[in-house]
C-alpha cells in the first residue's frame, strides 16, 4: 500500500513488472491467486495475467481503460508531444483540477 516508483524517467518493462510480482511473491509466500484492475490498473492486471497465467485463478477487469482506447491513455501513449503534459497532470494534478 505504500510502494511508489522513485523515478519516472525510468521505464517500467514487463521484466521489471515480473521481477516485482516474484519479490512480492516470496515476500507475502503466495502463489496462486486473483487479479482485479480498475481502470489503467487493467493494463496491469491484464500483463501480470500474460506473465503469470498459471497463477491466476481469476481476472476481473472494471472500466479498464487502454483495452479499449480512451482520452488519457491516448493522451499518455501517442503522440511524444502530449507526454510531457500527461506527466504533469499525474505528478502536479492541482493545476488539472
Amino acid at each position: 500500500g505504500g510502494s511508489q516508483w522513485a523515478s519516472s524517467a525510468r521505464i517500467l518493462t514487463k521484466s521489471i513488472w515480473q521481477e516485482l510480482i516474484e519479490g512480492l511473491q516470496v515476500q507475502e509466500d503466495f502463489q496462486g491467486f486473483h487479479l482485479i484492475g480498475y481502470s489503467m490498473g487493467g493494463k496491469f492486471s491484464h500483463l501480470t495475467f500474460e506473465l503469470f497465467s498459471e497463477q491466476v485463478k481469476s481476472l476481473t477487469l472494471i472500466a479498464p481503460d487502454g483495452i479499449k482506447t480512451g482520452l488519457w491513455y491516448s493522451m499518455s501513449s501517442y503522440p511524444n508531444y502530449f507526454h510531457p503534459f500527461f506527466k504533469r497532470v499525474i505528478f502536479k494534478p492541482q493545476r488539472f483540477f
